[in-house]
C-alpha cells in the first residue's frame, strides 16, 4: 500500500511574509514534505494569482493584510461596505471575494491533481468553508484545524458581539465543519476537549504550534549589556484585543529605581494606543520601542535577552500563544502575564519563569522585581517537558494522525 499523502492545505495566512498565524501551516507543510508527502497550499496573494510548484496563491482584492499606500483606501472602502451590510443583517466578510476566487482555483487544482486529503486551518472562517467544499468536490477526507476557537473562547470575539447573526453563522459553520470532517486538530488542549464534546466519535488531535530547534540565529542586536534587558517580541492587542499592557506600564512606572537598572525592549508592532501608553517609560529610559523587525532579528532578541515577557488575554485563558512556544527553548527566564490556564501551566510545569495575573499590578511588580534582581525562577527547568513542544516529535504525531485518517477511509 502506498502511504504517501497528496494533501491540499487551505491556509489564508501563509508566508511570505512571516507574521501572526503563518507559522502553524508553514510547519505542517514543511514537516509533511520532509517525510515524502505532497502538500500544496491554497493561500492568498496581494499581487495577482500565482500558480507555483507547491503553492496556489489567489489574489485577495481586499488587501486585508497589505494595507499600505493606495491599498489602504481599497481595504477601508470594503471594510465600510461590509460593516454597513452587516449592520443591516447580512453576514458578509471582507474576504468574501477572495473566497469565491479561491474556490474556483481550488476546484481547478483538484481536477488536475486528485488529492487524497484536504486540510483547512482556521482562522479565518473562509478557510473552513473552503475545506468543506473542496473535500466534498474531491471526494476525500477533510481534516479541520483550529489554531484558535471559532465559538469557544473566540479569537474573533468583537464581530460576533456586534452582530448576532455573525455569531449564529459561526455556530452553524462549526457544526457543518465538524459534521463534514473526518479528523479535527486543535492548538490548545481545552479547545481540543471542547471539540471532542461537540463532535463525539470524531478523531481529535491536540497539536500545539511548537518550536523548531534547528533554527539558526544571527548576531544579537546592540542592546547594550549594562543592566537587565527584558524583551517582548511581537504584538499585544493587535494580535489579541484582550492583551492590554496598561497594568504592566503602571507597575513599571511605580517601581522604585533599582540595581541593576532595567529596560523593556518592545520588538514588534504596537497600536497607537500602546505607543502612547509606553511613551512615559520611554522618556524615563525604562522602555525602548524598536518596531517591526525581520523574523531572524526578532529571534536574536529572544536569544540574547536577560528576560522574556509574555502577555496572555484574561478572556482566553486556554490559549497557548505561539510566542510562548518560541520562548520555551531560550536561555532567559519568562515573565508570563497570564491568567490561570494553559499558558501559565506550561510556564510553571516547564520551570521557565514567573507567572503573574495580568489584572494585578502588584503581582506584576513583585514578579518583575524578583526577575531583575537575579532571583532564581520558581521551579526547576525541565528539558523533557520543554521537548514535548519541539517540532520533530509533533511532526511524527501529525503524520501518524493524517495517515490514520486516510487509511481508515480506504478501508
Amino acid at each position: 500500500m502506498n502511504d504517501n499523502l497528496n494533501i491540499l492545505l487551505v491556509a489564508y495566512y501563509y508566508p511570505p511574509p512571516h507574521g501572526a498565524g503563518t507559522g502553524r501551516p508553514e510547519f505542517m507543510a514543511r514537516a509533511l514534505r520532509e517525510r515524502g508527502h505532497e502538500v500544496t497550499v491554497l493561500t492568498r496573494s496581494y499581487s495577482g494569482d500565482k500558480w507555483e510548484v507547491e503553492t496556489v496563491r489567489v489574489h485577495d482584492p481586499s488587501y486585508n493584510c497589505h494595507r499600505r499606500g493606495w491599498r489602504f483606501a481599497v481595504w477601508l472602502a470594503r471594510r465600510l461596505w461590509v460593516e454597513t451590510a452587516d449592520s443591516l443583517g447580512s453576514t458578509q466578510t471582507i474576504l468574501c471575494a477572495w473566497y469565491r476566487r479561491a474556490l474556483r482555483a481550488g476546484r481547478q487544482w483538484v481536477d488536475e491533481n486528485s488529492p487524497n486529503l484536504v486540510m483547512a486551518t482556521y482562522p479565518p472562517a473562509e478557510t473552513l468553508t473552503l475545506g468543506v467544499e473542496l473535500a466534498k468536490y474531491a471526494g476525500c477526507p477533510l481534516v479541520a484545524d483550529f489554531r484558535d476557537g471559532l465559538v469557544f473562547e473566540p479569537v474573533e470575539g468583537v464581530l460576533p458581539r456586534r452582530f448576532p447573526q455573525i455569531q449564529r453563522k459561526y455556530l452553524e459553520l462549526e457544526t457543518d465543519v465538524l459534521d463534514a470532517a473526518t479528523g479535527v486538530m486543535a492548538a490548545h488542549p481545552a479547545l481540543a476537549d471542547y471539540l471532542k464534546d461537540r463532535a463525539p466519535g470524531k478523531r481529535v488531535l491536540w497539536m500545539p504550534n511548537g518550536f523548531d530547534p534547528r533554527l539558526m540565529v544571527p548576531e544579537s542586536p546592540q542592546a547594550g549589556r549594562a543592566g537587565f534587558h527584558l524583551v517582548h517580541t511581537g504584538r499585544f492587542g493587535l494580535s489579541d484585543p484582550g492583551c492590554d499592557p496598561s497594568l504592566l506600564v503602571r507597575a513599571m512606572a511605580e517601581m522604585s529605581p533599582g540595581k541593576p537598572p532595567f529596560c523593556l525592549h518592545l520588538v514588534g508592532k504596537l497600536s497607537r494606543r500602546e505607543r502612547r501608553l509606553f511613551r512615559p517609560l520611554e522618556r524615563s529610559g525604562r522602555a525602548r520601542v524598536h518596531g517591526s523587525v525581520p523574523l531572524e532579528v526578532s529571534r536574536a532578541w529572544q536569544v540574547h535577552a536577560d528576560g522574556l515577557l509574555l502577555a496572555v488575554s484574561p478572556a482566553r485563558p486556554s490559549v497557548i500563544p505561539g510566542k510562548l512556544l518560541e520562548y520555551l527553548p531560550m536561555r532567559a527566564p519568562i515573565l508570563a502575564l497570564a491568567p490561570p490556564g494553559a499558558a501559565a501551566g506550561i510556564v510553571s510545569e516547564c520551570g521557565r519563569g514567573w507567572v503573574a495575573d495580568p489584572r494585578d499590578p502588584g503581582a506584576i511588580e513583585t514578579a518583575l522585581t524578583e526577575m531583575i534582581s537575579g532571583k532564581k525562577p520558581p521551579g526547576k527547568r525541565d528539558e523533557a517537558a520543554i521537548a514535548r513542544f519541539a517540532h520533530p516529535g509533533l511532526a511524527r504525531e501529525l503524520e501518524a494522525f493524517l495517515k490514520g485518517i486516510v487509511n481508515t477511509g480506504k478501508g
